[in-house]
């Protein structure tokens, strides 16, 4: 069946549909495949978001009647800020205004009021242009959360996100009116993202962006690499030198690049400055295990699995012989026995443990 409908037609409809508090992850990808087929379509509903942003919000202007225009009294003497401050005006809104600005016209006619509306109309345009987002994005302040060692730290965000911050890790916040932003400054945390396709949920770690819609996702940031897994949904793993996000007041229009990588639920990838790694399977249980006392590892280096006791061990681990970190290791660690799983490393390994000065030294075994 062929669609006749305009662009605008279709944007239009497109709006409404993102209004529903219902509407799918597939949904919005359908939206932004249709966005995609033609630069029109991205033109056609960004004009439609700024319509139905400015007739929603401006409210019908009182226009003054005779006896109001008799009793202005101004004769264009003086300046506006100063007529103002000696007369008690109806419109509150310039009065509060003028404060902020000095004014002086050299006004020889006695319609000054109108000037009055013309200030009003056109203040009005540029709160709603700003209250829309067109051009401006209204900044909240961060906030900073950061775990204990050894413990988690559960976290409900203004728009019903949830994070669980694994321990001796840090975020930084930043909600906008068109964006909200995670910077994971270090260590882990489990995101669960509440939808709202008007507003892109981003974490940055590392050189790269995670982006989701409404998603469950896991990101481990570690010395040299990031890890991203995914529970549940999709993301998108995009590098931030490259990051491309159309100018829209949605910020969802992707343009994908030869160096995004999506993820779906199931799927893995890892990154550091330089490489990035091929998606794989995971399974995301295991990968998210932490939020329930436990660390489970399957063929991974020694090195990170260290690196992830560390956050969680009250006596530091020191490795001493890199030929130790580019060991294997699969096997399930609970948070409250890493004290004997430190012991049984030498019955697995050619390693020796001594612990002095409140620390774990690891070395090398050369007799083995």
């Amino acid at each position: 069946m062929t669609d006749n409908r305009t662009q605008f037609e279709v944007a239009t409809d497109w709006y409404y549909q993102l209004k529903q508090a219902n509407i799918t992850t597939e949904e919005i990808q359908l939206w932004q495949e249709w966005l995609a087929q033609d630069k029109g379509n991205a033109e056609a509903f960004k004009k439609v978001e700024e319509l139905m942003c400015l007739t929603s919000s401006i409210e019908e202007i009182s226009w003054p009647d005779d006896r109001e225009l008799i009793d202005d009294g101004y004769d264009g003497e003086v300046s506006v800020k100063e007529h103002l401050k000696n007369k008690k005006s109806r419109f509150s809104i310039i009065k509060s205004y003028m404060k902020n600005i000095d004014v002086n016209f050299n006004i020889t006619t006695r319609k000054p009021i109108f000037l009055y509306f013309s200030f009003l109309l056109s203040f009005i345009l540029i709160a709603d242009l700003v209250h829309c987002g067109l051009g401006f994005d209204h900044m909240n302040s961060e906030v900073v959360y950061q775990s204990d060692k050894g413990v988690n730290l559960p976290i409900v965000l203004d728009d019903g996100s949830e994070i669980t911050l694994g321990a001796d890790s840090k975020i930084t916040v930043t909600y906008t009116d068109k964006n909200r932003h995670i910077l994971l400054n270090y260590g882990e945390a489990y995101f669960d993202v509440a939808k709202d396709p008007l507003r892109p949920f981003t974490v940055d770690s590392g050189n790269r962006s995670v982006t989701a819609l409404g998603t469950e996702f896991n990101i481990s940031q570690q010395s040299i690499r990031s890890v991203v897994s995914v529970t549940e949904g999709k993301v998108i793993v995009e590098p931030e030198s490259e990051k491309y996000i159309a100018r829209m007041t949605t910020n969802l229009f992707y343009k994908k690049l030869e160096t995004d990588t999506f993820l779906e639920a199931g799927q893995r990838i890892s990154y550091d400055e330089k490489t990035i790694t091929t998606v794989d399977s995971v399974d995301v249980d295991a990968h998210s295990s932490w939020r329930n006392g436990t660390l489970k590892y399957i063929n991974e280096s020694l090195g990170f699995v260290i690196e992830d006791i560390n956050r969680y061990s009250k006596t530091p681990i020191i490795v001493n012989d890199n030929r130790i970190l580019n060991l294997r290791y699969s096997g399930t660690i609970f948070v409250n026995g890493i004290n004997g799983w430190i012991d049984s490393l030498p019955h697995i390994y050619p390693i020796k443990v001594d612990k002095n000065n409140n620390e774990f030294n690891i070395n090398y075994n050369l007799k083995t």
